[in-house]
């Protein structure tokens, strides 16, 4: 019996080792150049619990049950492996980079990885490479023509100059067009913080640079842009005009093979692009006759080696320069006098990383120092950068968290748009100064009051605002977010991220008294203003990862709740009636407010907006070649009445591979296809204060005698508390295709987007005690395609030669605005309309007459001029459309032996620009197009009466056609030209944005001297355009807007020129 007992427990004991059996399997990971991969999972299929980490050599060591049959491996941005184990205990891998094309992921809404195949949606990608290539302290600069659909548009050449982005055009009339960005899995804001309409005294809008300007460009290690609806669709209402995510280094979950330390250190020189080719053979005067007084340059030749009175030979002068009093001058061009203006601006960028990576996680530190300065003297930016960020895993916990910090100083002289109320600028006339003009060698500053001295009496010296004037940012930001896993089933996970993206900037804008365009230039004028920003964003996600529902069928699944809460103040004082020069103090004005006499917009405000969201997506796949995606999300906005608040969004996306359904069909020539469908929904909520009345306070206005006096009235706007969101529905199918052994890649769409229930501005009878208030009428309809074929023509061991073609183009069209012509940006008399049955954004103005029949221009009969609109008393009409016809983009990239040549030409096709620039120049005769100005000219049309309009007519009754002939002066100055459709011009215009040559040295190099990489890039950054139907020698560049940051395109007042860069950037690893 103890026998048998014996017996028994032997069984048992091992009948429980039999179970509990497990074997020991050890190995290394390596990637295809032979080095290890720290950081690799490797689990047991089929066993969620059992898995381990690859550890700094690429090593690992894993128990696993004896019954277990498969090992898979598994790294980020590689391909994940399966092993069989048949009875290995050392299992060595080599796993290859993922290879783009089918099985490519991208990072879509909330920082979700999808296949790229699977997506019904399209989706634009760029990477690290893209934006490196040029050193940029501008994110959106790098961003410009790489993306089919993007479209960025510059203020002006100044650095740090604001940049309005568009996605798919514009759809909405008064509210923002502007794409949402998002670092890291955050909201970030983008804004300007401009003060005051553009028209209304916020000319000098276009100083303030955009915020993404705090974004460090070295430091992103990708860009996804979700162009449409149903792409942000998850995002709601803050996604309705697409989504600009952003991957930095520090947030990326990338892990690092050890500790890498990267350094770029980047060297550059700003330029003018290009000054107007001028004319050196006429000065100053008009009618061929010399006045050295006058802004025209249509005096005579100098060729008549005349002698001339000195331009401070004025009696405001004599006591102050009396050395140029009753002084003769040479009457003689100086031709760099615009040139010498400008300076060439140097440039720095250092740029460190440090990635470490550990058994469990990583950690990621990075840091960057830039300081740049403009072709404009006194335009500077300085730009601190630092961010930490950490990836963690412990069992089935995955913690990360990303900090980053920047502090940004920015400085311009004034160049607020010319024309705009109270608008103080450097390039009042600069472009266009007479030819004799010695600019730079004359005095500019009265050296016992310090105002302004020029030759003219109604703009001040360019080189005194220099000096006198300015505008100045010093933002502090921090922004980041903490993230938190937990994956309760192989399947199954939840994540919870709070994320805060604040910012402090201090705004200081003056000009010393002495001036003389405006009574704040003539006085002095001083505000400083406090912009603080705060969003916090928290995020819950619950996410279902490839569950199998039948043989046939997975589905994968997330469902979310957001809440978001965004609140900016602004405080400061303005302050007018400086008393002695140069102090800036408030207490050394003479009256102080805190409503901005230069803009009439009151500078304290408090603005807070909550947004809560609920969401859910669900993906069935079946069979790896049909994707049908769900969405659905409802957003509780808090800038409307309770009864409008809650707002549901449907859509649905389709997805079909035929290479991967039909087994037959993928060959050599035919390598991938895919057909999707998409339908998305979204809206826009208004801002605040529309739905209710609200009152204006003024507790610091000074009455200018006695101290303060408090005010407080009814503010002009009207709430409207039945006042909803805009709706927005888009439509859109798309082609994607790899051909010819993925040497070329298509990928085409075409979107239909119907926007309507837009929010509107309505005037109001002044008997009612309000002037305006807002209100939901009108529809804006919009299609588009846009198309990025890659092609390859050679790919082999030595070169590799690759070409990006990027196609766009937009319609847009105004379905009802309620029978008004609604004025947007610009003008009230020159600017972007929307008018029914016309494209968004006319451009509305004054405009030459012209016979109704025959489309002949009516001709003043007593001076051989053109007829101005103006002059007969009718309304403004349409004059142009800023709407490009087409984009197209080429981006060639060749690499043979360690070198690699990179080149961007953008081209765009159409589209209509008002100059004041362009026209200014020939209106005052200072390029070569009016040099030839010796004889007289008719300009072609009927002579009609100048106060009726009504044509005059001969004998037999026939139109009168012109014979008055106007020398050149007359033809361009204070005619035609004057108009805004003597203004309008086509805006194409072809570009080498970019490019640049990198050499990297050879691995087997690098490594002797203690490099884990080394490459040299020398760069250029928009060396040559051509704009071929804009006069000639203007050399006029059209991608520009002087409306700021906004809605506006397609109008230009004076703004600087555009710039070109030179760099050299060393890049080194250890």
């Amino acid at each position: 019996m103890k026998r048998v007992n014996l017996l028994l427990a032997f069984l048992f004991i091992m009948g429980m080792f039999v179970v509990h059996a497990q074997t020991t399997i050890s190995g290394t990971v390596l990637d295809d150049n032979g080095e290890a991969v720290p950081g690799a999972n490797i689990r047991v299929k089929g066993y969620s619990d059992v898995g381990t980490i690859s550890d700094l050599n690429g090593a690992y060591t894993l128990s696993v049950p004896a019954e277990a049959t498969t090992l898979v491996f598994s790294f980020v941005g590689m391909q994940t492996q399966e092993v069989e184990i048949s009875g290995q205990t050392t299992i060595n891998v080599t796993l290859q980079n993922e290879d783009v094309g089918l099985e490519e992921v991208v990072v879509t809404a909330f920082g979700i990885e999808r296949e790229k195949k699977a997506l019904g949606y399209s989706v634009g990608v760029v990477d690290n490479e893209g934006l490196s290539q040029k050193p940029e302290v501008d994110f959106a600069a790098s961003l410009s023509g790489k993306v089919a659909g993007v479209d960025i548009v510059k203020n002006s050449g100044a650095i740090g100059a604001g940049s309005s982005i568009t996605i798919r055009g514009s759809s909405s009339i008064n509210t923002s067009n502007q794409p949402l960005f998002v670092v890291d899995g955050v909201p970030f804001d983008a804004g300007s913080n401009q003060l005051g309409l553009f028209s209304s005294g916020g000319g000098n809008t276009n100083m303030n640079p955009s915020r993404f300007l705090d974004i460090d460009p070295n430091n992103i290690e990708s860009v996804s842009v979700l162009k449409g609806l149903s792409a942000a669709s998850l995002y709601g209402e803050q996604g309705r005009n697409g989504v600009i995510l952003i991957t930095t280094k520090t947030g990326s979950k990338k892990k690092s093979k050890g500790m890498v330390i990267s350094v770029n250190q980047s060297f550059y020189m700003n330029q003018v692009a290009q000054l107007p080719e001028y004319q050196n053979s006429y000065g100053q005067g008009g009618d061929n006759v010399t006045n050295v007084g006058y802004a025209g340059n249509w005096g005579a030749p100098f060729s008549d080696n005349l002698m001339v009175r000195h331009h401070y030979d004025q009696g405001r002068f004599a006591t102050v320069f009396p050395e140029y009093q009753d002084l003769d001058v040479p009457y003689e061009p100086f031709e760099n006098n615009v040139a010498d203006f400008f300076r060439k601006g140097y440039g720095s960028n250092t740029y460190l990383n440090i990635a470490s990576g550990f058994e469990n996680g990583n950690v990621n530190f990075s840091a960057g120092y830039t300081d740049e300065d403009g072709y404009i003297p006194a335009n500077n930016i300085k730009k601190f950068n630092a961010g930490l960020g950490t990836n963690f895993t412990s069992g089935k916990f995955h913690f990360s968290s990303n900090m980053n910090f920047a502090n940004t100083k920015y400085k311009t002289p004034p160049m607020a748009a010319r024309n705009a109320a109270n608008a103080v600028t450097i390039m009042e006339r600069l472009l266009y100064i007479p030819r004799n003009l010695d600019l730079t060698g004359l005095p500019y500053q009265n050296p016992f009051d310090g105002s302004s001295v020029y030759y003219r009496t109604d703009q001040e010296n360019p080189y005194w605002l220099v000096d006198n004037s300015s505008n100045s940012n010093n933002t502090d930001r921090f922004y980041g977010n903490v993230n938190a896993t937990y994956d309760i089933l192989d399947i199954l996970s939840v994540s919870y991220k709070i994320g805060l993206d604040t910012y402090t900037d201090n705004e200081r804008y003056h000009i010393n008294k002495g001036g003389v365009s405006s009574v704040y230039a003539d006085n002095g004028y001083f505000r400083e203003m406090m912009h603080k920003n705060v969003i916090f964003n928290q995020d819950l996600l619950f996410s279902l990862d490839n569950v199998k529902i039948t043989e046939d069928i997975d589905i994968s699944a997330v469902a979310g709740l957001q809440i978001r809460s965004e609140r900016y103040t602004r405080g400061g004082l303005a302050s007018t009636g400086q008393v002695v020069f140069d102090v800036l103090q408030h207490d050394n004005f003479l009256a102080a407010a805190n409503v901005d006499p230069l803009t009439g917009s009151a500078i304290d405000r408090l603005a807070e907006k909550n947004l809560i969201g609920v969401y859910g997506q669900a993906t069935l796949d079946f069979r790896d070649y049909v994707y049908l995606s769900l969405t659905g999300r409802n957003d509780w906005g808090s800038t409307v009445e309770k009864e409008n608040r809650s707002l549901f969004y449907p859509s649905a996306s389709l997805a079909f591979v035929p290479t991967s359904a039909f087994e037959n069909l993928q060959s050599k020539y035919l390598n991938f296809m895919k057909i999707r469908f998409a339908y998305a929904t979204s809206a826009g909520y208004p801002g605040v204060y529309s739905t209710r009345s609200s009152y204006v306070l003024t507790p610091q206005a000074f009455d200018g005698g006695g101290g303060p006096d408090p005010s407080i009235a009814a503010s002009a706007f009207l709430g409207n508390p039945n006042l909803r969101p805009e709706l927005h529905k888009e439509f859109e199918i798309g082609f994607e295709g790899n051909f010819v052994e993925n040497r070329i890649s298509l990928e085409a769409t075409y979107y239909n987007k119907i926007s309507e229930d837009q929010i509107l501005d309505k005037r109001l009878d002044p008997s009612t005690g309000y002037r305006v208030t807002s209100i939901n009428l009108g529809r804006v309809d919009a299609y588009g395609v846009e198309v990025n074929l890659g092609i390859t023509p050679v790919r082999n061991d030595k070169v590799v030669w690759t070409i990006n073609n990027i196609f766009s183009m937009h319609r847009s069209k105004v379905i009802d605005t309620g029978g008004d012509r609604i004025m947007f940006a610009g003008f009230t008399n020159e600017g972007n309309f929307a008018i029914e049955g016309e494209p968004l954004g006319v451009i509305v103005g004054n405009y030459s007459v012209r016979d109704s029949v025959t489309g002949s221009l009516l001709i003043n009969a007593t001076d051989g001029h053109t007829i101005s609109s103006d002059d007969l008393g009718y309304d403004t009409e349409i004059c142009g459309d800023p709407e490009p016809d087409f984009k197209y983009n080429m981006i060639n990239s060749v690499s043979f032996m360690g070198f690699t040549l990179y080149a961007q030409i953008d081209y765009t096709h159409g589209g209509d620009i008002a100059s004041n620039t362009v026209a200014t120049l020939l209106r005052r005769g200072v390029t070569k197009d009016t040099e030839d100005r010796e004889g007289t000219y008719i300009i072609p049309g009927v002579l009609a009466n100048p106060n009726s309009g009504e044509i005059l007519l001969d004998a037999q009754g026939n139109p009168i056609q012109n014979n008055i002939q106007i020398g050149l002066n007359n033809v361009h100055f204070l005619n035609m030209n004057d108009e805004t459709s003597g203004s309008i011009y086509d805006a194409t215009v072809i570009r080498l944005r970019e490019i640049a040559l990198t050499y990297t040295l050879p691995k087997s190099v690098v490594s002797k001297i203690g490099f884990g990489s080394l490459a040299f890039t020398v760069s250029g950054q928009n060396l040559w355009y051509n704009a071929p139907n804009i006069p000639e020698y203007t050399n006029f560049d059209p991608e520009t807007s002087s409306t700021g940051v906004g809605n506006g395109r397609g109008l230009e007042y004076n703004s600087p020129p555009s710039a070109k860069k030179i760099g050299f950037a060393i890049k080194a690893t250890f």
